[in-house]
Order: structure tokens, then sequence, then C-alpha cells
């Protein structure tokens, strides 16, 4: 006599997780005995369940497959947190309990940013990079990263995006080191959200490495004098 209990598990999404796109739900179901005979799903918006066809009343959902399985999605709306459960059933008809739970939010909406907000050459090898922390509907300040685009050429950069640096997530600003001296540099920062949504800025901004007749301003805080000096490379 079989009485053990089957499980199951869902594989994507995974819990917590914040997508701009998911066009199934996918898992696995496991039995020690007399194998899955089937794994359903229910869907819920945090106020209805998903019918299968509608949004409706609670409704255990049949997947395809058994040890490993899947559900086309539903469309889903951005901004919204789903939760989804799960449940085998395997060949002696035991019902799994309790039930495998996981819940995402799903975001198609980009990140709102001013752009890169000021470049300035500190070196003949560095310039630094600096912007205001972008907003997000799903993520926090302190979640949302930052693509850099860096390019030699004005535009470049606004006309085909490639991020050249990815920040850490949270930081205002950003370090460009190992540049070549005397060289001018352009820059486009964009900042992408948890759900890999990226924001469409164009500002560009540029500075010149420091060069061989660069002048630079060195104050002399004990005599209070100010002397400017020429780097002869």
């Amino acid at each position: 006599m079989d009485t053990t209990l089957p499980t199951s598990a869902i594989t994507a999404p995974a819990n917590g997780a914040k997508l701009n796109a998911l066009s199934s739900i996918t898992g696995t179901g496991s039995d020690a005995a007399g194998g899955v005979q089937k794994v359903e799903i229910t869907i819920s918006d945090g106020v209805n369940y998903w019918t299968g066809s509608a949004w409706g009343v609670l409704t255990w959902l049949l997947t395809t497959g058994t040890t490993s399985w899947s559900y086309t999605s539903p469309t889903w709306t951005s901004g919204t947190t789903y939760a989804i459960q799960s449940r085998a059933t395997d060949n002696a008809t035991n019902l799994q309990s309790p039930v495998t739970s996981a819940s995402f939010t799903f975001d198609t909406s980009s990140p709102t940013f001013g752009g890169l907000g000021g470049a300035t050459s500190v070196s003949p090898t560095q310039i630094d990079l600096s912007w205001t922390v972008a907003t997000d509907t799903v993520s926090a300040g302190a979640n949302i990263v930052y693509q850099v685009c860096q390019s030699t050429s004005s535009l470049a950069c606004q006309g085909s995006f490639t991020a050249t640096y990815t920040t850490t997530a949270g930081v205002t600003s950003y370090n460009v080191t190992s540049l070549t001296s005397g060289t001018r540099y352009y820059f486009v920062v964009r900042a992408k959200d948890e759900a890999n949504n990226v924001d469409g800025n164009t500002v560009e901004k540029s500075a010149v490495t420091w060069g061989p007749n660069t002048a630079v301003a060195i104050t002399n805080h004990l005599g209070d004098h100010t002397c400017a000096l020429a780097s002869d490379g």
C-alpha cells in the first residue's frame, strides 16, 4: 500500500523574482513509490485566480507533463505580484500536502532616469561620471544598476547603445579608468531595474583626459598661494 505523498517544485518563476517576460510556468514532480500521475497549479493576482480562460474563482489547472511539467502563462499585467501554487498527485491518488508556493512581480516599465549628470576628467587616464539616482515603480533605487556606454565619437552611444561598463546597484557615480591621455570621450548612462528594463535616455556628456599641456591648479594652503602647472606627460 502506497501512502507516501508526492512532491512538486516550481522552477520558473523563481520565488521573489521580478520579471519582464514569462511565457510559461515550469517545474518538476516526484514520487518515491508509484510515480506521479499529474501536477496542478493555481495562479493568483492577489484578488482573483486564473481559470484557464479568465480571472475568476480558485481553479486548479492541469499542467503538461509530470516529472517535468509546464503551463502556458496567461497575459500578465505590469506592476502586479502573482502567487503560484503547485501540487502533485501520484498514481495511488495520494495528494501532495502542503502545496508548493512561489511568487513573482511582473514589470515591463523602465526606470525613470534623467541620464548622466556630469563627466569630469581627473587625470590622464580617468574620467569620473555622476548622476542622480533613478526611480522605478517596482525596484527600489538601491537595487537599480547603471549601464555606461563609452565612445570616442559623439552621438555613437545615442544611436547604438552598448554597455561598456555596468555598475553595482544603487550607486550614483562611476570612475572610468585606463583611458588614453589627451582624448575626448563621450558617455551615455542608462538605468536598469531588477526586471532588466532599461530606460532609453540619450543624454550625452563628454570630457577630455589630461594631456601633455593640461593646466592643473594647485593651491598652497599654508601660504594661500595658487600656481598652475603644465604636465609634461
